[in-house]
């Protein structure tokens, strides 16, 4: 491993060094290729602390050290949860390299990159993914390294805008965590510039000596059509076998004899994992289930909308319904009018079915969150309760 390790640092150190105006493109699928010959990461949450693994910080750190000593320049470290960015800074500190985050509800993020990105001194900055999008504004081309995965066209469009090209993977804390990372083979490198995004930000084709596959409620498989939704489910040789002293969830892990994800997913014939929702999060309206992330994506590429969260709620006609959770750009304004002009587009390309569209949204100034970052939709699903019983003025009806 410490042979491929090298080879590996030194493809992508030289690949950086190439064209120092140019971000890390490709960065994240070496630190995952090196991740993958290396054991795997594992991450152990005791409800205080996470702890990641050494593989892959580590070649993250090498990564940062190299950059630092032979370029001379600063290097952004992107990640979507704050575990991860407390253990890269811990890492940084320990090594002797300044280092700084901005997470969580900072103000005036935009003003602390740029005096960042105006200082001499060579460091690192680590920064929080905002959901739908990155949240800042780059004013130069830093070299940027991408320690997280999962990204919607809105992302890759704003990412694409400051010279920085995306790449996604997949996995989870029971994957260890490596399950698939997005590959364009010579087919998708020959279509349309479109098509080549829609693949770079799926959830990827499955690394070697991964099975995967969909099943429906009752464990039937489906087909790998990649228009039949269902739950991911996946076998290899490195997955979690159960969960510390609790019997029953980890049978219910492993029902079938293969690993049960969560995930609501398509495959298609080449074998490409698109992950549409969670299963808790879909939403079941009229018989037909709606994907909460599709309409966070679609929505998040209104030019006001700087986060959003969508949940559904119970309905008496429909079962659920779709809503809305904003908060909105500073000089942004919408509302669930301007929100249905804005999706109608979609419905006419067929991306959405009219009744996908939210009836109802709240503007807030900030989206409630988990401990590791991401949306805590349990808790969404309980304040929207309590303002539609009170009828709180901030909600906008169609």
């Amino acid at each position: 491993a410490s042979t491929v390790y090298r080879e590996i640092e030194e493809a992508a150190i030289a690949r950086l060094s190439s064209d120092a105006t140019v971000s890390a493109a490709n960065v994240l699928t070496e630190l995952l290729r090196l991740q993958q010959v290396a054991g795997g990461w594992v991450t152990t949450d005791d409800g205080r602390t996470v702890q990641v693994g050494t593989e892959k910080l580590d070649a993250l750190m090498d990564l940062l050290e190299d950059l630092l000593a032979h370029e001379q320049r600063k290097v952004i470290v992107f990640c979507r949860f704050v575990p991860e960015i407390r253990a890269i800074l811990d890492a940084c500190r320990k090594a002797g390299i300044a280092a700084e985050g901005l997470y969580g509800e900072t103000r005036d993020r935009g003003e602390l990159v740029r005096r960042f990105q105006e200082e001499a001194e060579p460091r690192v900055m680590v920064i929080q993914i905002q959901t739908g999008g990155l949240g800042i504004t780059l004013h130069r081309a830093d070299t940027a390294v991408f320690y997280s995965t999962g990204w919607s066209l809105a992302d890759y469009e704003q990412a694409k805008a400051r010279g920085i090209q995306l790449t996604a993977a997949y996995g989870m804390s029971e994957t260890c965590p490596l399950i698939s990372c997005a590959h364009l083979n010579d087919e998708l490198q020959a279509g349309s510039e479109d098509e080549r995004i829609s693949y770079r930000i799926k959830a990827g084709v499955p690394v070697p000596l991964v099975e995967a596959a969909i099943v429906d409620e009752q464990g039937n498989f489906l087909p790998a059509d990649g228009e039949t939704q269902g739950e991911l489910v996946l076998r290899a040789p490195w997955l979690s076998m159960g969960y510390f002293k609790e019997p029953q969830k980890s049978e219910e892990l492993w029902q079938g004899g293969w690993l049960h994800t969560g995930d609501v997913a398509t495959l298609d014939g080449m074998g490409y994992i698109d992950i549409r929702d969670r299963i808790k999060d879909v939403i079941k309206t009229g018989g037909e289930w709606l994907s909460s992330l599709e309409l966070e994506d679609l929505i998040s590429r209104h030019p006001a909308v700087r986060e959003v969260a969508v949940v559904g709620v119970p309905d008496p006609q429909w079962g659920e319904r779709p809503f809305a959770l904003l908060v909105l750009n500073e000089a942004g304004g919408l509302d669930a009018k301007g929100l249905k002009e804005h999706l109608k587009p979609f419905v006419e390309q067929g991306l959405i079915n009219k009744w996908a569209i939210p009836t109802q949204i709240a503007v807030v100034t900030e989206i409630p969150k988990t401990s590791v970052g991401k949306l805590d939709k349990k808790r969404i699903r309980a304040d929207i309760s309590r303002w539609q019983a009170g009828g709180d003025a901030f909600l906008s009806t169609l």
